[in-house]
């Protein structure tokens, strides 16, 4: 018996249930060189693309901490110019100048506003009511402001000259007077100083009466001995934080996306923004943004965070408030990443405390202006890999049809030639110059198709002989079985007789031969064997 199983399944039969197996050589070859080419891709692709994300969220965090450090150095810078030139101010007008001489004073606010870019105002108001002050109009622009307070009629009339600055100099534009009810030492950075004597005293945010647009003073009081003459202040406006936030926005590329530029879509970019411990908005990066209301005449209500339309400001309202962040008692760096909006963008989100008053810079910066190289770099990367594995396929096709797929197809058909007996032209002559293993293989296998042939060949032969041996014994013994018959050796007889009758007639031959021809075989001795 044989040792399958009844149940089982004939190879033949398992191999032809089983597709792949009827793939053939090349296609399995160039199939093993695609899958290890795609295997490769995707080992380099997996790393290289959580490398590069790693280095996004570092290159974030860099720019984040950047941006906070350029914020926090900038208000640094106007709080300690400030600071400065109030300190400039009190040695000057204590020494040099003469704070009622209306010349000296006006060149010395002059060049004092032109080397402070920063600066909204320098003013001085007079503890009878009189003022002083140069106001930026313009980058180019100044007015020379003086109001005369009357007592009497509880009025201020007011004087503005418009100037243009030039390098040589400065030209009268225009000259404006009109009367309105405006009192220095009513106006809050006035009274702040003087409930901070010899301080500088930082005011709360309100409405400038000349621009009517929020900011925010630094006042001090000016004594000459024991008397106190007025209060200087210093000033300048949250428009110029805004503008200056604006200079840091992040834009990592200088064109706009085509796809944008066609749709009329607006650049994606981040934004910066200042705050106070309220939440209440101080300056930020999107100019259609307003973030103050005029109440009435000094007061200003200033938006809060969680009122704002900007999209990019909501995700940070709602970054701060699920995190339960308490902008009173900030006092570190919160970064917050992966923060997604309801189009499932990211962005990243932070919010660091400033050295001054009780600020917060926050910012928020979109995933895609970092990755939006990124992402170019990865399609020009799957079209080079995408390249590169078609080359490499055509090349793998090429080479495996050449140098291992041709050969071993020639000996297949060698051994197909050998089976149908066609033992002259086997068609491996281009495989046996061969030196590798095919080669060798070639020359094994032509080398046992000739004795396969040799062999064959004496086979034919002794086949041929010994069938030429068996018909001889097979006739002789066909010729044995008929002499040996009763009617064979019965003609025999009568031939030998009939013979000698013919050469010899008598009478008594003729009985005996009568008689010898009836005799039974038995007794009949044959003399001679003739052919029949």
């Amino acid at each position: 018996m044989s040792g399958l199983s009844v149940n089982q399944p004939h190879p033949a039969a398992t191999a032809s249930e089983q597709p792949w197996r009827k793939i053939g050589l090349k296609a399995k070859l160039l199939g093993a060189v695609i899958l290890t080419i795609g295997t490769t891709a995707i080992i380099v692709h997996l790393p290289w693309n959580w490398t590069s994300q790693r280095n996004v969220d570092s290159i974030i965090a860099q720019v984040n901490d950047d941006i906070t450090q350029g914020t926090a150095r900038e208000v640094d810078s106007i709080f300690g110019n400030v600071e400065s030139t109030h300190l400039l101010m009190q040695l000057m007008f204590a020494n040099l100048i003469d704070i009622n001489n209306a010349r000296d004073r006006e060149t010395f606010y002059l060049n004092l506003l032109t080397s402070q870019p920063d600066f909204s105002w320098i003013e001085f108001g007079f503890t009878n009511g009189n003022f002083f002050g140069v106001n930026r109009n313009q980058p180019d622009q100044v007015s020379l402001v003086r109001r005369q307070w009357s007592a009497t009629h509880q009025i201020t009339h007011k004087t503005t000259e418009v100037y243009r600055i030039k390098p040589t100099g400065r030209q009268l534009l225009q000259t404006i007077a009109i009367q309105e009810s405006y009192y220095a030492p009513q106006r809050p950075w006035f009274q702040d100083a003087i409930r901070k004597p010899n301080q500088i005293a930082w005011s709360d945010v309100y409405v400038f009466r000349t621009s009517r647009t929020p900011g925010i003073n630094a006042s001090q009081t000016f004594f000459q001995g024991d008397r106190l003459i007025g209060v200087i202040s210093i000033a300048f406006e949250l428009n110029s934080i805004s503008d200056y936030l604006r200079t840091l926005q992040y834009r990592p590329v200088e064109k706009q996306p085509r796809k944008d530029r066609q749709q009329g879509q607006p650049r994606k970019q981040g934004s910066i923004f200042i705050l106070n411990s309220k939440g209440e908005l101080i300056a930020l990066t999107n100019a259609k943004e307003a973030v103050y209301t005029i109440v009435n005449q000094d007061t200003v209500r200033l938006k809060t965070l969680a009122e704002v339309s900007d999209p990019l400001l909501k995700i940070a309202y709602a970054t701060a408030k699920s995190s339960q962040i308490d902008f009173s008692r900030l006092d570190r760096r919160w970064d917050l990443s992966n923060q997604k909006n309801s189009l499932g963008e990211t962005f990243y989100v932070s919010f660091s405390p400033l050295n001054r008053l009780d600020w917060i810079v926050g910012t928020v910066i979109p995933e895609s202006i970092y990755l939006q190289e990124i992402t170019r770099n990865k399609r020009i990367l799957a079209v080079i890999v995408i390249s590169f594995i078609g080359a490499a396929a055509t090349l793998a096709l090429y080479l495996t049809d050449r140098v291992i797929a041709a050969p071993i197809l020639s000996i297949t058909n060698a051994a197909n030639e050998i089976e149908s007996g066609q033992f002259e032209d086997l068609g491996l002559d281009m495989v046996i110059d061969r030196t590798d293993e095919l080669g060798q293989l070639a020359r094994v296998f032509q080398n046992m198709a000739r004795e396969v042939y040799s062999r064959e060949e004496r086979l034919k032969q002794q086949v041929q002989q010994l069938q030429i041996e068996i018909d001889q014994n097979k006739r002789q013994k066909q010729v044995r079985e008929i002499v040996e018959t009763d009617f064979f050796q019965n003609l025999q007889a009568k031939a030998r007789l009939m013979r000698r009758r013919s050469q010899h007639p008598h009478p008594a031959d003729i009985d005996n031969d009568s008689q010898t021809a009836n005799a039974p075989p038995s007794t009949v001795e044959p003399t001679e064997t003739e052919p029949s």
